[in-house]
């Protein structure tokens, strides 16, 4: 979607984004600038980008460390299973 058209509507983006989970891009001539999405999935991606972050300063976190991540992350309701 181009920038001037998501400032345009931004109230309605957003209420698309929300509603719906969809990501919306936000571009300038065709290129993308930015997106704009349901704050619980910008929650997960913080969450994956943190552990890329980790794997690349400290090595591979253990699968068994990783799934008692995944079980907190399901059981708070921040991803489903």
């Amino acid at each position: 979607m181009p920038v001037q058209d998501a400032k345009d509507h931004l109230s309605e983006v957003i209420s698309r984004a929300t509603s719906t989970g969809e990501v919306i891009y936000l571009t300038d001539h065709g290129e993308r600038l930015a997106a704009i999405m349901p704050a619980e999935r910008a929650a997960v991606l913080d969450g994956l980008l943190a552990v890329e972050e980790f794997e690349a300063e400290h090595g591979p976190i253990p699968a068994d460390e990783a799934r008692k991540a995944h079980d907190v992350l399901v059981r708070e309701g921040v991803i489903t299973d």
